[in-house]
């Protein structure tokens, strides 16, 4: 099997969704493909630069929140961008461009909002961002030709970054949110799926946000539309 390496220039939005799809579905891509895709260097105009011919370990900077993230310190990073050092002199297959090129459409307003709109980051606690997001997934398949749901529920694990109001990534107004914002939420490249549910299935959805067998976090309290009134009694029987 192939391997092709990889230079993301830029790290916003889809060069972080790109190396999130490398990071946590790479194995099974290979195997649909034909061919592995391995991330060798990085560079951002906040973040710096990152080269590790051997291969980025991409989970811990996929796990640093993105206004926050710096190279510098790093073995083979730099606070320098150096784009032009990396695209000339670290050997790679493909260079992955996601910054000038992709600016007009980053940087369009896409909406606003009055005042922060943030994720649960420690998932236990009910979210008025994936209560959001579950709104908007509803909002899109509501209509009968379009699945007519009634109900839409976001995995919290999913809401990768928060809505804020002071943010300016482009140069916008307090408020304004622009495409690469609202694409940092939810940097994937995920379906909305419609399904049938009886409400037994719905009730057992809602049960499993609650678990103590020690095989997951004990609580994971999902987005849930429209819904704001849902309670939880532990002590209470599951039927």
């Amino acid at each position: 099997m192939g391997r092709y390496d990889l230079a993301l220039i830029g790290f916003g939005g889809v060069n972080r969704a790109l190396a999130e799809l490398i990071s946590q579905r790479g194995d099974r891509l290979a195997e649909e493909l034909g061919f592995g895709l391995r991330v060798v260097a990085i560079t951002d105009l906040r973040a710096g630069s990152l080269v590790d011919t051997d291969g980025i370990d991409l989970a811990p900077l996929l796990a640093a929140e993105p206004g926050e993230l710096s190279f510098a310190g790093l073995v083979g990073g730099s606070a320098d961008p150096r784009n032009e050092w990396v695209i000339r002199e670290v050997p790679t297959d493909i260079v992955v461009e996601a910054t000038f090129l992709s600016a007009p459409l980053a940087n369009r307003i896409v909406g606003s909002i009055t005042a922060d709109i943030t994720r649960s980051e420690t998932r236990d606690t009910e979210s008025d961002l994936a209560n959001l997001v579950a709104d908007a997934q509803l909002a899109a398949t509501s209509a009968p030709e379009r699945g007519g749901a009634q109900l839409a529920l976001m995995n919290p694990g999913g809401v990768r970054a928060d809505m804020v109001h002071s943010a300016s990534t482009a140069g916008e107004a307090s408020g304004e949110i622009t495409y690469a914002e609202a694409f940092a939420v939810q940097p994937f490249s995920g379906s909305i799926v419609s399904m049938n549910l009886t409400g037994a299935q719905i009730e057992q959805i809602l049960e499993e946000q609650f678990n103590s067998t020690g095989t997951r976090a004990p609580t994971l309290i999902l987005g849930v539309s429209l819904i704001r009134a849902t309670a939880h009694d532990p002590s209470r029987p599951t039927t």
